[in-house]
């Protein structure tokens, strides 16, 4: 499971060739419709439309991009930093062919690169391991069976419960998050300092307990990240569409409770409001404004979440 293949991706021993439903083998990840540029009447149209017109599109956007960051985020108790890559990512998929695979990796390095998220060469030891399965449970049982510390510390800080919820989640694709906490200049915090606790589902979030000052100033790092697939629930949505999905979760943390109606968004996939019709077929521009506001802004500052806010208006308002 943690040896690295010549190919970068996991060897297939929870092969499930089938999982994907129709999507054809080596089929080239979506990130979204390819749409040729606007004429230029339409920029011309644009370039007119009253000054009202716009101001008001600007505010109403702006509205939606403040609920969409605030509500994928949430707060992870008194952490003004939100959570995110530090060291390179080095992404590992175990469990489909080696055809889907590549496909998965390829866009999974896509969307690091476009957030300006750290990239691990090809060589290195995995840290985001994607991995599909028919017996997620089973498999993630087994899994800590032979690595104890896959979900952190030992003994969990939080008890066993989090770890319960995780391996027992029904939902198609979990994920679960390692993280450290860090100063402003980089140090790492002791273990008297911190503890790890659920407040996002499966997913351990850090709390400081003993320095208040430290609370406002403390960058939350991303370790290490466990995507489970579950191959019966996930039938019938192509490469991409999971790879996308896989991406978002993986390089952020996010909470997967939010109301996914409040902006466009790869995170309706699994929604039950979401009709097969209505599937996004990959990130939106708001995904992809998200996570490069999440990587280019300041973590250290207690005002990162609008900073996100401010880069997504400019990336979606006229």
């Amino acid at each position: 499971m943690r040896q690295q293949p010549d190919i970068w991706i996991g060897a297939a021993a929870l092969t499930l060739c089938g999982f994907l439903g129709g999507a054809a083998a080596g089929q080239a990840p979506a990130g979204g419709p390819v749409t040729e540029a606007p004429s230029q009447a339409v920029s011309d149209e644009k370039k007119n439309l009253p000054e009202v017109t716009i101001e008001a599109q600007r505010r109403s956007i702006e509205r939606q991009a403040h609920s969409f960051v605030y509500d994928i985020t949430d707060r992870v108790d008194d952490i003004d930093s939100l959570a995110r890559w530090g060291r390179p990512i080095c992404p590992l998929v175990a469990g489909i062919t080696v055809e889907q695979g590549e496909a998965v990796l390829t866009r999974l390095s896509q969307i690091a690169i476009a957030a300006k998220a750290p990239l691990a060469p090809q060589h290195c030891k995995p840290n985001f391991e994607v991995v599909v399965t028919s017996d997620p449970d089973g498999l993630l049982k087994t899994w800590r069976h032979h690595d104890r510390f896959m979900f952190g510390r030992i003994p969990p800080p939080n008890g066993e419960e989090p770890i319960r919820q995780f391996i027992h989640s029904t939902r198609p694709i979990r994920v679960w998050y390692n993280a450290d906490l860090t100063g402003n200049a980089g140090e790492t915090t002791g273990d008297a300092a911190y503890a790890l606790a659920g407040n996002f589902e499966g997913s351990p979030a850090v709390s400081v307990t003993n320095n208040p000052r430290m609370s406002q100033s403390a960058l939350l790092m991303l370790t290490s990240v466990i995507v489970v697939v579950d191959g019966r629930r996930v039938k019938g949505y192509t490469v991409g569409q999971l790879a996308d999905y896989i991406g978002l979760i993986g390089m952020a943390q996010v909470n997967l409770n939010f109301d996914p109606s409040t902006a466009p968004s790869i995170l309706r996939l699994f929604a039950a409001s979401s009709s097969p019709g209505d599937r996004p077929d990959g990130l939106s521009p708001w995904d992809r404004a998200f996570l490069k506001g999440l990587y280019t802004t300041n973590q250290g500052s207690k005002w990162q979440r609008g900073q996100i806010v401010n880069r997504v208006v400019k990336e979606l308002a006229p």
